[in-house]
């Protein structure tokens, strides 16, 4: 794998290639998490790593520290980083900003306002939600949701 920099920040995702181009409906959206962050079976993925990625996912309001995660599931903070990334092909920081942003989307999908979508996916504040949904897609989420559009968030 190539690792790429562009303004400090390193690019290196191992699937990148499949992922630059953003699902476009319902049905490639979960595909496309598999691809971003895979949870695979116990043969794929590293038993320990899969279990936190079904807490992270179940409950992404989780905010324990890397540390406790880590000793939850029987490592050191530094074995768990290393081989988070390692068996998922992204940091520990970005699959839990991740799986956030999906969880307050499914929020808001279902009918909750931003403010309540921001509190029950674990961001600090509604703000907090709208400034990483801004860095991450580019967009702002009020002018989003106010174009009528619809949100469909798969698992």
């Amino acid at each position: 794998m190539v690792s790429r920099a562009a303004r400090g920040l390193a690019f290196d995702h191992e699937r990148e290639a499949d992922l630059v181009a953003a699902p476009r409906d319902p049905g490639t959206a979960a595909a496309w998490l598999d691809i971003a962050a895979p949870v695979g079976d116990s043969g794929r993925i590293d038993p320990r790593i899969a279990r936190l990625v079904s807490v992270l996912r179940d409950d992404p309001a989780v905010t324990r520290p890397a540390g406790e995660l880590a000793a939850c599931v029987g490592l050191s903070e530094s074995r768990l980083l290393h081989l988070f990334r390692a068996e998922t092909g992204t940091s520990l920081r970005a699959y839990r900003l991740w799986t956030r942003l999906l969880h307050a989307a499914r929020a808001v999908a279902t009918g909750s306002d931003l403010t309540a979508a921001a509190a029950d996916a674990g961001f600090a504040s509604p703000s907090h939600l709208a400034g990483r949904f801004k860095a991450t897609f580019g967009l702002n989420a009020t002018s989003l949701l106010s174009t009528g559009v619809a949100l469909h968030v798969t698992e």
